[in-house]
């Protein structure tokens, strides 16, 4: 049951992190280009 758990708190935080890099360059991008 924790095993499931973790594996699905472990995946929800990669979701959020690459949604955040992904944000990140979005930003970065539109900065560079003003």
């Amino acid at each position: 049951m924790l095993r499931v758990q973790k594996r699905r708190t472990t995946a929800l935080i990669k979701e959020i992190t690459s949604s955040t890099d992904n944000l990140l360059k979005l930003f970065c991008i539109t900065s560079l280009q003003q």
